[in-house]
């Protein structure tokens, strides 16, 4: 997962308004907040594939399927 998350990280266009707002957060607030934002965008890149998704983010599809619902996250 760290090495999809550097390739997600690099592909954003974070102008230092938003990334000032990241450092705004307590650590776990803002882990939270971007693990939502990856999920989201990997989620968008695979068309709600959860097996897709799973198997980029290197994690299990029962802990993908976890985050999502942790998050309020659409997979469809």
């Amino acid at each position: 997962m760290v090495e999809s998350a550097r390739s997600f990280l690099s592909s954003q266009n974070l102008d230092a308004k938003a990334f000032s707002d990241f450092l705004e957060l307590p650590l776990k607030k803002a882990r939270e907040e971007f693990e939502k934002l990856y999920i989201a965008e990997v989620l968008k890149k695979f068309n709600g594939d959860l097996k897709k998704a799973a198997a980029f983010m290197e994690i299990d599809i029962s802990n993908l399927y976890r985050k999502i619902n942790k998050y309020g996250l659409n997979h469809h």
